[in-house]
């Protein structure tokens, strides 16, 4: 099998997750398993970025995500800019299901979904983009 490969931007904000979600629904997977759990994992971590992370003052804040299937794995990378790329990370390592009544919903439980879902997660803060490599 050759490689699949898929490069997608957009601009960082939540009404955009519907166009990452075309974009998932998209790619050759092999099966509808792994289009699910990287569709979940997807959503959940563009949740994350839009909501919690710090951009530098910018016109145009975006996130990339590249999606590659060479037949043996499937990799998704999601490379955009931040100011609190070390809070992501941390949290992950302390995340805690909570239920937040303000909300109305329970929290705390993507991260640890997001990495129970996949075979691995890599974060890799950059000095101008930062990255958080999926292997599934």
């Amino acid at each position: 099998m050759t490689a699949q490969r898929r490069r997608f931007r957009v601009r960082v904000d939540a009404a955009n997750i519907f166009l990452l979600e075309d974009f998932i629904l998209s790619f050759p997977f092999s099966d509808s398993a792994l289009a699910a759990r990287t569709l979940l994992i997807a959503t959940e971590l563009f949740e994350n970025i839009t909501e919690h992370s710090k951009g530098f003052a910018c016109p145009y804040r975006g996130v990339t995500v590249n999606l590659t299937n060479t037949g043996d794995k499937t990799e998704m990378r999601f490379s955009y800019a931040t100011r609190n790329f070390s809070e992501l990370t941390g949290a992950e390592k302390k995340a805690r299901p909570y239920f937040d009544r303000a909300a109305g919903r329970y929290r705390g439980m993507g991260l640890l979904m997001c990495r129970k879902l996949s075979a691995s997660m890599i974060y890799k803060k950059g000095l101008f983009k930062s990255t958080i490599m999926i292997i599934l």
